[in-house]
């Protein structure tokens, strides 16, 4: 028969309780320790980061005052050269412009005035009928080397303040303008060439069929 005094439940399971809680302490201090190190790894990833960007943005910074000083420097002769670049790119050689639409102008027909700005050439034309000024048109239509071709105006008052020295009765006045197409390589003694006025005035577009037009 025992007379001893039944145990405590806290000293009975003292053990126990000591060992879940140590064991608890040590999961605790295991998972610490690894949000610790993913921390660390993440700090020295950002600053990696960070030196790299640093140094991606002193390589351009410099980059970019070089550049300044250089233009400072050479700037104007730069900009010249630049210029003539892209003049020599766009130059159009109106000679062969005029060539092109005389060889599609019929039998006594003559340009009385002809004007070109950038890739645009106008040009003014007596014409003894509306018929042959406007195959005169479809022809030129047909050309690889003409775009945009169009009638401005087509009567006998279309000679855009140059009238024609001479024109026959029935006769009319056909204004077109068409867009040359540039050729790489060829060379031009000129930006523009004027046909027929001293000072020529660039006019925009009015397309127009004069009244009287017979």
């Amino acid at each position: 028969m025992n007379l001893m005094p039944p145990v405590p439940t806290g000293r009975r399971y003292f053990r126990l309780g000591l060992t879940l809680i140590l064991l608890w302490l040590v999961h605790f201090a295991f998972f610490m320790g690894w949000y610790f190190n993913e921390q660390y790894l993440k700090a020295i990833k950002m600053e990696e980061n960070h030196r790299e960007r640093m140094k991606t943005f002193r390589e351009e910074r410099e980059k970019v005052d070089s550049h300044r000083g250089f233009m400072k420097r050479f700037g104007p002769e730069v900009g010249y050269r630049e210029a003539v670049e892209e003049l020599e790119k766009n130059r159009i050689l109106w000679a062969d412009g005029l060539r092109l639409v005389n060889d599609h102008l019929p039998a006594g027909v003559e340009l009385f005035h002809a004007e070109a700005d950038g890739g645009r050439m106008d040009g003014w034309a007596v014409f003894p009928s509306l018929s042959e000024a406007a195959a005169f048109l479809e022809s030129l239509k047909k050309e690889t080397r003409a775009e945009e071709v169009s009638l401005d105006c087509l009567g006998k008052n279309c000679s855009g303040g140059t009238p024609p020295k001479k024109m026959d009765q029935g006769a009319q006045i056909l204004h077109f303008h068409f867009f040359l197409k540039v050729q790489p390589g060829i060379e031009d003694s000129g930006q523009s060439e004027t046909m027929g006025t001293e000072n020529p005035a660039r006019l925009s577009p009015q397309p127009e069929v004069d009244s009287d037009v017979e």
